[in-house]
């Protein structure tokens, strides 16, 4: 369980619980303590704190994380940040059980990644861009070159690390990924982060979070790089190829019909 405080807890059962419309003591009954037991609680001269079974229950009960639940301030939350937050706990646990499918990017094959001979960029984060290089000391060289503009380094941007994409309804994507900051002639600067981005084929790209600054995402951006850093070290089974095994399990080795084909009109 991550940063521990009983006032943000005590206030979170309360809120929440307001906000889903259950009542204290269905939720007190639930997680096997006595009726009164949060208002006694929430009294200032009582500073006992509740067991790790009735958080468990009471987080369960009111559809959040224990350790957001402990440490995330849910009444400082704008809906947009709660909704954020929400996809992202979803992001971390379906990695962690393999129901989705990251695709990896290499740094190297980002930081390689080479106009064609028709001036096409074969990535939807990725521009042709001149710039001149800033970095301390520097001359300012004029520089062009095939690059992503982080929120963080803008055009000094370069991967750091492994980016990660996984491809949502509609063909969005979301992308998780390690960037830093490129200087041309010196390295000697060189620093780094994680950046939350998302990107649709109708209405372009749009950036989501970055772990410098931002709490609760930048522990939850953390935490899903991570996650998915470990997830591509297991074993994976396209789903296409899972169709294939399931149905051998069921002893089905008949293939399926071919579609009918569309008509033209």
């Amino acid at each position: 369980m991550g940063f521990f405080d009983r006032r943000i807890l005590l206030n979170n059962i309360t809120s929440r619980a307001r906000k889903m419309g259950i009542k204290m003591g269905d939720l007190e009954s639930n997680a096997g303590v006595s009726p009164g037991y949060f208002s006694r609680l929430n009294k200032e001269d009582n500073k006992a704190s509740p067991g790790i079974e009735v958080i468990c229950s009471v987080a369960e009960q009111l559809n959040v994380l224990v350790d957001d639940l402990v440490s995330v301030d849910f009444s400082a939350l704008t809906p947009t940040q709660e909704y954020l937050l929400s996809f992202m706990n979803k992001l971390i646990k379906d990695t962690q059980t393999d129901h989705v499918e990251w695709n990896c990017e290499t740094r190297d094959e980002i930081n390689n990644t080479e106009i064609d001979y028709n001036g096409n960029i074969f990535h939807p984060l990725l521009t042709w861009e001149s710039y001149t290089d800033s970095y301390p000391g520097g001359e300012g060289e004029q520089i062009s070159r095939v690059l992503f503009r982080s929120n963080g380094y803008d055009y000094n941007t370069q991967a750091f690390g492994n980016w990660y994409n996984l491809r949502l309804k509609n063909g969005v994507f979301v992308y998780v990924m390690h960037v830093g900051m490129y200087h041309y002639t010196d390295r000697s600067h060189e620093i780094d982060d994680k950046e939350m981005w998302m990107w649709n084929p109708k209405s372009g790209r749009q950036f989501i979070c970055t772990n410098k600054y931002q709490q609760p995402f930048s522990d939850k951006l953390d935490i899903l790089y991570d996650e998915i850093e470990k997830a591509m070290q297991r074993p994976q089974i396209r789903r296409d190829l899972r169709y294939s095994i399931d149905a051998f399990m069921k002893n089905d080795f008949e293939d399926d019909p071919e579609p009918e084909p569309e008509l033209p009109f």
